[in-house]
């Protein structure tokens, strides 16, 4: 995974969500449904996704690589000269990131997992150790609780004033899959995915579908799904 950095983005304010082009058949059938909160007030994502990978390749998969996007903006980018770095932070500098929070099977036993924190791929992949191989023709159904902190900066990962416009990503997700090996510079394999977002009264997600809101309630629920695409950006 390589680190990629932003100029402005330009839209109006509300969350923005869409799906990738949809891709060719992959060795792994993933799919996504994520149940997440956004706060306004701290600029974060709480949520869960579960999971469910079906292993269609002709290797047996001994563990599930998660790809943490959003700490590829845990620090600084020392490549960036002042000039540069204030045309991405309106204010100053301050991080992004993801935090695992739980992973565990979907019955509830907890799983092992560990987060690279060393190397070129430094906290931006966990690796979940699976407590049995999955053979070829098998599915395994992972619960993963996570937290994002978005930064206030502009382009496709960030907020500013209003505007929060998340990268495809912003939750933990599988990577691509290729000759028995995790091809983790690649982008992800094509994915189902049902996203249920649940936001402060008035604000809107665009590309999604508002459940019947209670007058009473101060949030309100939006729904997206897409079918085959390579990730879903908020």
């Amino acid at each position: 995974m390589k680190r990629s950095w932003w100029g402005r983005a330009a839209g109006a304010a509300a969350l923005f969500l869409w799906a990738a082009s949809p891709l060719l058949a992959a060795p792994l059938d993933v799919r996504y449904e994520i149940d997440v909160a956004f706060s306004a007030t701290s600029h974060t994502l709480d949520g869960v996704v579960l999971l469910t990978v079906t292993n269609h390749s002709d290797t047996t998969i001994g563990d599930v690589m998660l790809s943490l996007y959003p700490n590829l903006y845990r620090e600084p980018n020392p490549a960036l000269d002042r000039t540069q770095s204030e045309a991405i932070y309106p204010r100053k500098f301050n991080p992004g990131s993801i935090t695992l929070t739980t992973v565990e099977m979907e019955d509830g036993g907890a799983l092992q997992f560990v987060v690279d924190d060393a190397g070129p791929h430094a906290y931006t992949l966990a690796r979940v150790f699976l407590p049995k191989p999955l053979p070829p023709e098998r599915s395994i159904r992972l619960r993963v609780g996570f937290t994002t902190v978005i930064p206030e900066k502009f382009g496709v990962f960030g907020h500013f004033h209003g505007i929060t416009v998340l990268q495809g990503g912003w939750h933990p997700y599988v990577p691509a899959f290729r000759g028995g090996v995790w091809a983790v510079d690649m982008l992800p394999d094509p994915a189902q995915f049902r996203v249920r977002i649940t936001t402060p009264r008035g604000m809107t997600v665009a590309g999604a579908e508002a459940e019947p809101v209670d007058p009473a309630s101060e949030t309100t629920t939006w729904i997206h799904r897409s079918e085959r695409s390579a990730t879903v950006a908020l």
